[in-house]
Parts: C-alpha cells; sequence; structure tokens
C-alpha cells in the first residue's frame, strides 16, 4: 500500500517492524502501522517489583480478558457486516477497559482468518526497515487506541489510507477513546463527506459507549479475587499470603468498584501491601496512594544503588513527575527545560538536564521527547490528586497521603512564569485539561487550584478548550464566582470557544432564574443564553430560549413602554433562531412584528433607533426571500440599506458591520431578480467592508467574510469572471473549513454551501474531477445534517444532490448521476408542494438536469416528460420576472431541444432551441464571456436541428456561429471552453460534410480530436467519453475522403474506448460500442476484408440484441440495419 502526498518529494517510509508504510508530515513520520500484537507483552520481574504500577498497563495483560460476551458479540456482528468499509468508535472513562476488549477482539478476528494491525502517532521522528509487502487475510482491522488525541489531519490521512484500499477486502477500523464530543462528530463528518467517491459503498460509521464491566455488584469480589490471583504470582507472592488479601468490605455498595480499572488498583495495591506486610487500602484513593509510595521507593532504591542510576533525591523526581503530569510530554529544548525552570526546579539548563535525564531512565520516553507522564491516566491523576495539599483550613481527603508543598504554586508557576504575569505557557491547554479532570475525584484540587487559578486570572480560561470549559462548567462543586470572573471576558464570537462559552453561560444562568423572579432577570438571561445557544450551533436550545426571552420582554413591555425596544429585539431575534432551525413561516411573522414595532420607535425616537430599524428590515427580507417572496425581499433590504449609508456617512473611516451585512443581503436580492451587475457592485463593497473587519478581529469577523466572499464568487461566475470567481470561492472555503474544525456544530452547513459553490467555480474552467470532490464533501456534510434536521436541512442536501448529478455526469458516471439527481427531484417535489413559490426554481433546474441525464442512459421518453416540466416551470417563472429567470428558461429549452430530437420529433425540436437562441442573443451582444457559452451550445444545437430536417445552409451558418464564439472563449481561458470548442467542431465538420466540403469537414474534425486527445490525456476520466466520440466521427469524416485505412485506426481507437466503457456500464455505453463496430465492419467492407466484416457485425448485432430486449436504450432501427448488413455479407464472401 502506498501514499501519495502532493507536494511531497519523500512522502513514504517505512518503519522497522511495520507491514505498512508511514505517512510524512513536515519531513517527519506522523504515525506507524504495524501487526497489533498478540499475547502480553514481557514485563521484567525486577521492573515490576520496583513498580508495581506497570502491571496495570493493558499491553502487559496480568489479568486475563473476562466477560463482556455482549460487547464482543456486537464488535463481531459489525466486523461480519455486509459492508466494504466501517470505522466504530468504542468510547468510555478512563479504566473502563476499552483497550482490553479491542485486543480480545483482535485475538478473536486474527483466529478467523483476518488481518490485524494498530496505528500508533509516531511523534518521535524515528526512522527504520520495512519487512517488505504486507500479506492480507479475509479481512483487515485497524485498532486506534486514545484516537481522541491524535492530530485530526493524521487521523484523516490513517483513515484514507485504509479505507480506500483498492482491493474487494473487507476493511474494520476500530477507534478508542474517553470523550465522545466534537472531535468525534468533526471526523465523522468528515468521514461521510469524503470516502464515499472513492470507496465501492458508503462507509458504515457508529459509536458506542462502553458500559462498566464491574456494573453488577455482586459480581466485583469474583473479579478482584481474579486480579489478586494474578497480581499475586507477579509479584511472588505465595498462594497462601494471595489468599489472605480479601476485597474490600465495601466493594459490593461502592459504585466507584463499578470500573475494572478500579478493582486492579485495588487488588494490586493489596497484594503489594500483603507482601510488604502493611494494612490493604480501604477505598480507591488509598489504592492509589500506596502504588504512589511504591514508586517513590524505587526511587529511592535508584538513588542509592551501587551504580547511583539517578542522583536526583526522590523530593526532585516526585516533582518532576508532577510537572510531566502538567505539561504532558515536550521536546527538551526548550519546553523540557523551561518547565522545569518555571517550576523551580532548576536555574540552569544543565540542572535541568540533569533531572530530565533521571526521569527518563525512571519514565522512558519517545526519542527526543522527556517528561512522560504516569500511565494510566486516571494514576496520573491521582498523583496530581494525593501530593497537592489541602487548604489549611481543611484536611486532605486521603489520610496520611504524602504531600508536597511545593505542589501548591506548582500549577501556578508552571503555566503564568516567574513574574506571575508572563505570556501563558505553551502547555497551558494541557495544564488546565489535567486539573479539569482531575477536579471531577479530588474536589480539594478544584477548591484549592483550580478554581483559585481561574478567579485570579480567568484570562486564562480562553486558553483552554471548548471540550475543557464545558467539563469545568459541569462540576458539581463548582463555585460560580469562578464563572462569573470569566463571563465578562468571554468574546462576542470565537469559533474555537462558542461550544463552552454557551456551556458557562447556560450554568450561570440556570443559577440566577432559579433564584429570582425577576422578569427583567429572566428576560435578559434567556436572551444570552439564546445568543450562545446560536452561536453555537444548538438550534433548538436556541428557539427555547429565545421564546422564555420574549415572553418576559413581552410582560415587561406592557407595564412600562421603556422596554418596548427590547421587546422588538426579541422578537427579531427569535424570528432569527427559527429561521435557522428551519421554522420559515413562523420566523416571518416574527420578523414582521419586529419591524412594524421598530418602525414606530424610529418615528418617535429616530437616532436611537433608525439602525435597530434597518437590521429588523434586513432580517426580514431575508425571511420573505427564503419564503419565495423576493420582490418583497428587495424593497425591505433597499430600505435597510439607504437607512445604514446615512448612518455610516457620520464616519465613514470605520467599517460598518451593519452595512456589510446589509450589503450582501442587498446583493443576493439583487441577484436572484436578474440584475447581475448591480449584485456584483454590491457584494464587492460588502466584502471590502469584511476584510477591515476581519484583518482587526478574525474569530469575530471571519464568519461573515466567508460568507460574503462566497456570494462575491457566485456574482463573478454570474459575470463570466470564471478564474477571479474560483480564487474568491477558494478563500471563501478555506475560512469556513477553518470555522467548521472549531465548531463543526455550526459552521458545516456553511462549509457544505461553499463548497457546492466551489464545485461549480471548478466545473467552470474544466477542472471536472476536482468539482466532483468538492461536490461530493458538500453532499455528505448535508446528509448527515439532513439526518439530523430534515426540516432545516432538506433542501440543502437537495441542492448538493442536484449539483453531484452534475459532476457525475461530466465525469461520466452517468447511471450513478441519474440516481442522485432522482434523489434531489423527490425532495424538490416535496418542498415545493408546501413552498411553491420558494422551491419553483429549484425544482426546475433539478429536472433540466434529471432530463439530460435520463437520455444519457437510454430513457428518453421520461427524458422529455421531466425536461417539459422543467420548461413549464421556468416559463412560469420568467412570466413573472423575466431578467431573473429568461436565460435559465433558454437553457433549459435547449435541452427539450435535445429529449424532442431523441423522440424523433424534429419540427418540435427545432422550434425549441430556436426560442432559447432569439432569447439567448441579446445578453450575449451586451457580455460574451458570460453568455456566450449558453448561446454557442443553443447554436450547436440549432445546426443540428437544421442538419435533421435537410436544411444544411442554414445548419451550416449555426455552427459556425457555435464555432466562432467558442474559438474567442477559448483564447482567453482554454480550461474552461476547449470541450465546448471540440464539440463545435466536431458538429462544424458534420455540417460541412453534409455540403459536400469534405476536405474542409476533416480539418475541423481532426482539430476536434486534437483538442479531445489534449483533455483525455490531462482528465481521462471527464473526456474519455467524448474523445470516443470525437474518434468514431473523425473515422466517417475520414470514410468519405476515402481514406478508408486511416478511418479504420481512428474507429479502432474509439472502440477500444467504449468496449473498456461497455464493461463498467452496459446498458449506457453498449450501444454507442455498435455503432463503432457497425462502422469498423463498413470500412473494412471496403477494403474486402470479409472474414473481420463478419466478426465485428455479429458482435455489434449480439450487442444491440441485449438492450433490445430488456429496454429502449438501443434504436430497433440500428439493430434492423446492422442485421441487414450482416444478410449481405455471405454473397459477398461468395457463400
Amino acid at each position: 500500500m502506498r501514499v501519495n502526498v502532493p507536494g511531497s518529494r519523500n512522502a513514504l517510509h517505512l518503519g522497522s517492524g511495520t507491514q505498512n508504510v508511514q505517512f510524512v508530515y513536515q519531513w517527519k513520520p506522523a504515525y506507524r502501522i504495524e501487526d497489533l500484537p498478540t499475547g502480553r507483552l514481557p514485563l521484567g520481574e525486577e521492573r515490576a517489583l520496583g513498580q508495581p504500577s506497570r502491571l496495570l498497563r493493558a499491553a502487559h495483560q496480568v489479568v486475563p480478558f473476562t466477560g463482556r460476551h455482549a460487547d464482543l458479540a456486537q464488535l463481531a456482528d459489525w466486523r461480519d457486516m455486509d459492508r466494504k468499509a466501517a470505522v466504530r468508535l468504542v468510547s468510555g472513562p478512563g479504566g473502563q477497559g476499552k483497550t482490553r476488549l479491542a485486543t480480545h477482539f483482535a485475538d478473536l478476528t486474527r483466529a478467523e482468518g483476518w488481518t490485524v494491525w494498530q496505528a500508533v502517532t509516531n511523534a518521535s521522528g524515528s526512522t527504520g526497515e520495512a519487512n517488505g509487502a504486507a500479506t492480507i487475510g479475509t479481512g483487515l482491522l485497524l485498532v486506534v487506541d486514545y484516537a481522541e488525541r491524535w492530530p485530526k489531519s493524521h487521523l484523516e490521512e490513517l483513515l484514507t489510507e485504509v479505507l480506500t484500499r483498492p482491493d474487494d477486502v473487507p476493511v474494520r477500523v476500530l477507534l478508542l477513546s474517553r470523550p465522545v464530543g466534537v472531535w468525534w462528530e468533526s471526523l465523522e463528518t468528515w468521514i461521510t463527506d469524503r470516502l464515499d467517491d472513492r470507496t465501492a459503498s458508503p462507509t458504515a460509521v457508529d459509536a458506542r459507549g462502553l458500559p462498566p464491566l464491574a456494573e453488577v455488584p455482586d459480581e466485583r469480589e469474583a473479579l478482584f479475587g481474579q486480579a489478586r490471583d494474578c497480581f499475586a504470582r507477579h509479584l511472588e507472592l505465595a498462594d497462601e499470603e494471595a489468599a489472605l488479601v480479601e476485597a474490600p468490605a465495601d466493594i459490593a455498595a461502592d459504585d466507584d468498584y463499578a470500573q475494572i480499572l478500579t478493582i486492579h488498583m485495588t487488588a494490586l495495591a493489596s497484594v503489594a501491601a500483603q507482601q510488604r506486610g502493611d494494612r490493604a487500602p480501604a477505598n480507591p484513593a488509598e489504592a492509589s496512594a500506596f502504588l504512589l509510595k511504591r514508586e517513590r521507593a524505587q526511587w529511592v532504591e535508584l538513588r542509592r544503588s551501587p551504580e547511583a542510576l539517578v542522583s536526583s533525591t526522590p523530593e526532585v523526581m516526585g516533582r518532576a513527575v508532577l510537572v510531566a503530569t502538567l505539561t504532558h510530554h515536550q521536546v527538551r529544548d526548550p519546553h523540557g527545560w523551561d518547565a522545569l525552570h518555571r517550576a523551580r526546579l532548576a536555574d540552569r539548563d544543565f540542572d535541568a538536564n540533569t533531572i530530565l535525564d533521571d526521569h527518563l531512565k525512571c519514565y522512558p520516553s519517545l526519542v527526543g521527547q522527556v517528561l512522560e507522564p504516569l500511565y494510566p491516566d486516571r494514576f496520573a491523576e491521582d498523583f496530581l490528586g494525593l501530593t497537592t495539599p489541602a487548604s489549611h483550613d481543611s484536611s486532605h481527603p486521603v489520610p496520611g497521603a504524602v504531600v508536597d508543598d511545593w505542589a501548591h504554586l506548582a500549577v501556578r508557576r508552571l503555566v503564568l512564569g516567574r513574574s506571575g504575569t508572563d505570556t501563558p505557557a505553551p502547555w497551558t491547554q494541557h495544564t488546565l485539561t489535567v486539573l479539569t479532570e482531575t477536579a471531577r475525584r479530588w474536589p480539594h484540587v478544584a477548591t484549592g487550584q483550580l478554581y483559585p487559578l481561574l478567579r485570579e486570572h480567568p484570562e486564562l480560561a480562553l486558553h483552554a478548550t471548548s471540550a475543557t470549559l464545558v467539563t469545568l462548567s459541569e462540576l458539581e462543586t463548582l463555585d460560580l464566582a469562578v464563572l462569573e470572573k470569566i463571563e465578562p471576558l468571554l468574546p462576542d464570537r470565537d469559533t474555537n470557544l462558542d461550544l463552552g462559552i454557551a456551556a458557562i453561560v447556560e450554568r450561570l444562568a440556570r443559577h440566577r432564574l432559579a433564584t429570582t423572579d425577576d422578569p427583567l432577570v429572566h428576560a435578559r438571561d434567556h436572551h444570552h443564553q439564546a445568543r450562545r445557544f446560536h452561536n453555537a450551533g444548538l438550534l433548538d436550545k436556541a428557539v427555547e430560549a429565545g421564546r422564555k426571552s420574549l415572553e418576559a420582554w413581552r410582560e415587561l413591555a406592557a407595564g412600562d413602554p421603556a422596554y418596548e425596544p427590547e421587546y422588538a429585539r426579541a422578537l427579531a431575534n427569535l424570528a432569527n433562531h427559527l429561521s435557522a432551525a428551519g421554522e420559515r413561516d413562523q420566523a416571518r411573522g416574527f420578523a414582521e412584528q419586529a419591524v412594524s414595532l421598530y418602525r414606530r420607535l424610529a418615528k418617535e425616537s429616530a437616532p436611537d433607533h433608525e439602525a435597530d430599524l434597518a437590521t429588523a428590515l434586513s432580517n426580514l427580507a431575508s425571511h420573505l426571500s427564503d419564503l419565495g417572496e423576493r420582490e418583497k425581499a428587495a424593497a425591505r433590504v433597499a430600505e435597510a440599506l439607504a437607512i445604514r449609508r446615512r448612518l455610516a456617512e457620520a464616519d465613514p473611516d470605520v467599517p460598518d458591520p451593519g452595512l456589510a451585512l446589509c450589503l450582501v443581503n442587498h446583493g443576493n436580492f439583487l441577484s436572484d431578480l436578474g440584475r447581475r451587475d448591480e449584485a456584483l457592485t454590491a457584494t464587492e463593497e460588502a466584502v471590502d467592508i469584511h476584510r477591515r473587519l476581519a484583518d482587526v478581529n478574525h474569530a469575530a469577523h471571519d464568519p461573515d467574510l466567508a460568507g460574503s466572499l462566497n456570494n462575491l464568487g457566485s456574482c463573478l461566475s454570474d459575470a463570466g469572471r470564471l478564474r477571479d470567481a474560483l480564487a474568491i470561492t477558494e478563500e471563501a472555503v478555506t475560512v469556513k473549513r477553518r470555522l467548521a474544525e472549531a465548531n463543526p456544530v455550526m459552521y458545516r452547513s456553511d462549509l457544505a454551501l461553499s463548497l457546492s459553490n466551489l464545485g461549480n467555480r471548478l466545473s467552470d474552467i474544466g477542472r471536472l474531477a476536482d468539482a466532483l470532490e468538492a461536490e461530493q464533501e458538500a453532499t455528505d456534510i448535508r446528509e448527515l445534517l439532513a439526518r439530523e434536521n430534515p426540516a432545516a436541512f432538506g433542501a440543502e442536501l437537495a441542492h448538493s444532490q442536484s449539483n453531484l448529478g452534475l459532476r457525475l455526469s461530466d465525469m461520466g458516471k452517468r447511471r450513478a448521476a441519474v440516481t442522485v439527481t432522482e434523489r434531489a427531484v423527490t425532495t424538490y417535489r416535496e418542498l415545493h408542494a408546501n413552498y411553491q413559490a420558494v422551491f419553483a426554481p429549484d425544482l426546475a433546474r433539478a429536472l433540466a438536469n434529471y432530463g439530460c441525464q435520463l437520455t444519457d442512459v437510454g430513457r428518453p421518453e421520461e427524458a422529455l416528460t421531466a425536461g417539459e416540466e422543467s420548461v413549464a416551470i421556468y416559463r412560469e417563472l420568467a412570466a413573472a420576472n423575466e431578467a431573473a429567470y429568461e436565460l435559465e428558461l433558454a437553457k433549459t429549452l435547449t435541452n427539450l431541444s435535445i429529449h424532442l430530437s431523441e423522440l424523433d420529433r424534429p419540427e418540435d425540436a427545432l422550434s425549441a432551441t430556436e426560442e432559447a437562441v432569439r432569447i439567448l442573443r441579446p445578453p450575449t451582444e451586451a457580455n460574451e464571456t458570460a453568455h456566450g457559452p449558453s448561446l454557442a451550445r443553443a447554436l450547436n444545437n440549432l445546426g443540428l436541428r437544421l442538419l435533421a430536417l435537410g436544411r444544411r445552409d442554414d445548419a451550416l451558418s449555426a455552427a459556425e456561429d457555435a464555432a466562432r464564439i467558442h474559438r474567442r472563449l477559448a483564447d482567453s481561458d482554454p480550461a474552461a471552453h476547449e470541450p465546448d470548442l471540440a464539440t463545435s467542431l466536431i458538429n462544424l465538420g458534420n455540417s460541412l460534410s453534409a455540403l459536400g466540403r469534405h476536405e474542409d469537414a476533416l480539418v475541423a474534425g481532426r482539430q476536434a480530436t486534437e483538442i479531445q486527445c489534449r483533455l483525455a490525456t490531462h482528465n481521462p476520466d471527464a473526456h474519455t467519453v467524448d474523445l470516443a466520440l470525437m474518434l468514431n466521427n473523425l473515422g466517417a469524416l475520414l470514410a468519405e475522403t476515402g481514406r478508408w485505412k486511416e478511418a479504420l485506426t481512428a474507429t479502432k481507437d474509439a472502440v477500444g474506448i467504449r468496449s473498456h466503457l461497455a464493461k463498467e456500464d452496459a446498458p449506457a455505453h453498449g450501444p454507442d460500442l455498435a455503432t463503432s463496430l457497425t462502422n469498423i465492419g463498413n470500412w473494412l467492407s471496403k477494403l474486402g476484408r470479409w472474414e473481420e466484416v463478419l466478426a465485428v457485425t455479429g458482435e455489434a448485432v449480439d450487442i444491440q440484441r441485449r438492450p433490445a430486449k430488456a429496454s429502449s436504450a438501443v434504436d430497433p432501427a440500428d439493430l434492423a440495419l446492422t442485421l441487414s448488413n450482416l444478410g449481405f455479407l455471405p454473397s459477398e464472401m461468395g457463400q
């Protein structure tokens, strides 16, 4: 298996002992894939006796696997299901037994003939030798532990490598993690976004929580006994001594023992205590304390050994271990040194190196790294809880715990530096995560460390992850004064923290609302919650809080008109929340109420409320547009824009975000009404303002910048500036991808919109494979969103499916195109039934695409039905708004003429395409770059229709006009227009041939074929089908000039391509193959090669008979003609 990394000169590196390649990222291997070890990893007796905690590591399998029958059965069903690729996440708290379950399942899977690998991060940058190519068994299982700790890009590269294997071997990826939060939701979205177009079938993705093994209290004592006996053997405790070790008296009653790791830690500590004649621990905390006591004893022994293996005192070693717990592993220079300097453990780098080296001897780390923490993570958190002293007015939760007063200030020193005001250290995020997780089970760490630190330095919370802020807000012992200190510092919008911010605001609001009946407090707190929920993408919560806020403001405004502005704002905000949640009708009603109230307030006190009125008008315009009332929407936003411009004149040098958003909306509505030049001007002005705002504050204004960039790309495309449109749309995708990675719940939908537009822009310039990839990603995101909320995202999914059908068709994937576009048509029909004005354009567009794709797969009657319906809808739309829809009507008429021609209705076909040409000529004369492609395509069709009716001179005139337009366009942008130029040239050749100008026809045919050969060489998936058509036509043109051998060569090339295509999709490509074979028979007959004529003509008949029995893909007249030719052959051969 190979990995190709664009732009890398050395993308492959094989590691020693691995079966697979490592992906190279920034010149360092990011991970390695290797055999998952079978059996247990040996552990030296001396090491086990010195540090018993090592016996807890899952790799050593000291305690045999037990139970989990239902979990194993579920995993076996998942492994054996009828899917090519599947990913499952198994999650649970630390100590739940995830790694042991995965290892045992891997052994069972290996016994079924599967190959089992593991993937591990390889941050050390080490290199090695490969053992050779991997051999895959019945299937492939890949296990990834600590999946949540992988960098997202590395995990994506790993999954891409494994899940897109070209063979038919089933692949299963088992991910293990503690949390199931935003990281998993983001990864799940990425899997469904990226892989469907690369695999034979969609990847199955799901997540399962792992229940506690010791959930049944009566089973815990037996589990304790099993672990005790195993640990006793490894610690060389005699059987009779081990039998004296009893389970804690409350093991069945204390839910702390529900986790298997807690039972194992207690059993290990009890065995070690029996061995040394000490008292057995009475609870889980004492068990951790005892094991840590053994760690300290090992430090002493290493220092006192004859070799003096370490020079650091046990006190210094313990402090180094605590630093490692709080910072996680770091590179030595500079972060390892800096950590020890900050912690007051070393003043010089020389002294820091001594401590780091001693720590490495006790806790080996990856090459190039230091400060390896204790494992399991639960044990490291207990070390922090046990070592940190309680406050002076309280006692430590574990009597007799060996605490270190130095630890009291360790956290503060590590994250703040010597002065206490330095920039937070690079490990601050990890330190806050460890503190918060430890605070769950060690309240004195919360009250003595975490809470005081954040009260005095609440700005540190902004350096935490969103997940850590959520955990913080959920702590039972939380001092709400901590959150009250943090709340004023929370940014208005921050894509990295919005989820955590919402959790903090919700916790504070819950407390305040429970302690007062004051309607003003309720109104404000519900308002703040609704806004934060909306920013975080929690739309249902936003609507609920918005309704409660509205009711409170209504009550206040009824008693005191001074509250009317707040009541109006609550109306507008609730409308926005409802709209985002897909409740369009309700949103409009509340938005209209807000405008009415603000209009009255503005009349009474204009300077104070004009800006609010403008915002309300702009919002109402959006809601009206969502319901298809575009004329009304345009009027409302024009009124809002006039107000915004008047207000902005007061300080023209300061960018006004309200004016920018109003300009974006204005541009959208102008575009909807067909006023495209005005739309472009407005949108360019909006982008300029948003750029200036984002330069000052990216977190606050990037979302609006990305939205205006997205719209500008569409406006530039409408103006025919295809390259500019692509560059702007790519920028929009870059910004929105960054936003979606930080908060997928909030920004996935926006990312999908930009990706869909990117697919259109890429298609416009001929990058068809890239266009398909972008649209596939957009569709996959929207499929996930629509499953979660069909009302809000069903229309967006249909939009992507319609576009995806186009992209698949462009790449020659005809049947797949029909399937996906059919889904879009079905969805739009349902939406159109309820919101006719809104979704009529979308339904018409999807039907137009559907008709073309049905023609491609030989279903002409259905194609005509779809095309006629599309034209009827566009006629109705154009009658109401000619500027907006007449161009779309013309394009659909061009398609309709093709459908009519396929069913042998030449006069009707000509009428349709003549109407299309009449519509398209005036706008093309005004802007050939924007509208020339559509006119040239219509002219091509006009030429074909005229030729079919014997009007050869008129047909040539139309074909020449089409070729001239396409040649001018291709001269300025070859990638975008050369495919259409090739089509125009082949049609021109046919028209010239019909007039007997065979040599001129051949010149045009050769030019067309040369262009198509170049295109197919660069992008075979997109252009091979058309290349076969060009070669077939070229063969016919060569034959007309008597060049039989050249004709035979060209047509054989066409047969070679069409044979391959027919193997993949016989109904779609078999008829074309039969046509080329028949032509070869004709050319061979001219050369007197009758035996070959018989063979190829017979093959053509076989192909034509097969689909003729099952569908109308082959014209019966073609079959009859071929049979007639076959009938003449015996006499020609003298038989």
